[in-house]
Formats: C-alpha cells, sequence, structure tokens
C-alpha cells in the first residue's frame, strides 16, 4: 500500500526507521493534545521490536523530556521515573 510504512524491514532500512519515528511522533503529539491527561504506553508485539522502540526513546531521551513529556519505565508491579 502507498504511503504505509510496516515494520519488517526496519532494522536495516534506515529510511523506514526515520519515517516510521516521524509517523509514531505524529500520534503521539496529536493524541497528548487532544488527551492531555492520558498515559500512552508503547511496546512491539515482538521482543526485538520492544527493545527498538526502547534504544529510539532512550537515545532521544533528552529531546523528549525538553518536549515536556514524562515518561516511565513499566515493569510488573513496579515503575521508574526516567
Amino acid at each position: 500500500m502507498k504511503g504505509w510504512v510496516t515494520f519488517h524491514n526496519i532494522t536495516d532500512n534506515h529510511d523506514t526507521k526515520k519515517k516510521l519515528w516521524a509517523s509514531i511522533t505524529d500520534v503521539v503529539e496529536h493524541y497528548t493534545e487532544a488527551f492531555r491527561h492520558q498515559w500512552i504506553h508503547i511496546t512491539g508485539d515482538t521482543l526485538v521490536k520492544t527493545r527498538l522502540y526502547r534504544m529510539h526513546i532512550s537515545n532521544n531521551l533528552e529531546e523528549i523530556k525538553d518536549a515536556g513529556y514524562i515518561l516511565l519505565e513499566l515493569k510488573i508491579g513496579q515503575a521508574r521515573n526516567l
């Protein structure tokens, strides 16, 4: 489908990664504008994808915090403020 990006080749295609993260950023920004007091839980449908999300968030942590977002790392039974 034209205009759609899938995750199948994200690990080895830099342009696809950029498009995917730009799309995710747009969704998060629009969602938080509409629902200011809601939480967003980000995870992949596989452990590998979840790890890639975590790595990207970690690599951009200061920029995300500077944008005013509060990040929590969730583990079973506990939460930790990043």
